[in-house]
């Protein structure tokens, strides 16, 4: 037989012990039908805290204590993972020829493509939400963007790339963020282009890897 599972009120509970104290444990657990393991456990709250001990959400020094460790576990774990992330971020700064804001912004997607939270990775890059919620209306006056682009030395339009892109990340057990699909695109089709020229098309095109993994949420809902 399961044993009644019910919100027993001060009272009760010291009645219970009671009658624990003078037939026992085992027997005031079936008479009542209440585990012998939560008999115990009100036992050793009423030993500690008295009556108070027995009232609704009472805890031992032990159990606060506990819980005071677990917290301040959280926090030392907290802390360790944002440094360690500093660390990686900043790491992958230091690879960049310029730490421009466009860079910055980059790097920002990398992580972000591996999962991981977006309000932490703004902090370390000293970045505002703002700057990454923009989105540019064209490009700066008298910089013009390639609308053509070379694979294996000969000219084909940004809709082939894009065909090529998308091609790649179609294939099964395929989940390439932009760099790995800038490699692919230069030693495995051929084409004369850079890593930040393949970001910032995949970008436009909603193809990153982050981009890809919240429009199948999306869709789940």
């Amino acid at each position: 037989m399961s044993l009644h599972r019910k919100r027993w009120n001060q009272k009760e509970k010291e009645e219970i012990l009671l009658y624990s104290e003078d037939h026992g444990v085992s027997r005031a657990s079936r008479e009542f039908n209440v585990s012998t393991a939560t008999i115990y456990g009100w036992k050793r709250k009423f030993d500690e805290l008295g009556g108070e001990g027995l009232e609704s959400g009472a805890k031992t020094a032990l159990e606060r204590e506990v819980a005071q460790l677990k917290r301040e576990n959280n926090e030392l774990k907290k802390m360790v993972a944002e440094k360690e992330l500093t660390i990686r971020v900043k790491d992958s700064l230091l690879k960049k020829k310029r730490i421009t804001k466009e860079e910055k912004m980059m790097v920002l997607d990398e992580f972000l493509e591996k999962d991981i939270p977006l309000t932490p990775l703004l902090k370390i890059l000293g970045l505002p939400r703002s700057t990454y919620y923009y989105k540019s209306t064209g490009t700066k006056a008298g910089k013009r963007k390639a609308t053509h682009f070379f694979k294996n030395e000969i000219p084909v339009s940004k809709e082939v790339l894009l065909a090529d892109i998308n091609n790649l990340l179609t294939h099964e057990f395929v989940d390439y963020g932009y760099y790995k699909t800038y490699i692919y695109l230069k030693n495995e089709l051929g084409y004369a282009i850079g890593s930040s020229r393949t970001y910032e098309i995949m970008k436009e095109n909603k193809l990153l890897k982050f981009q890809r993994n919240k429009k199948k949420k999306i869709n789940r809902n």
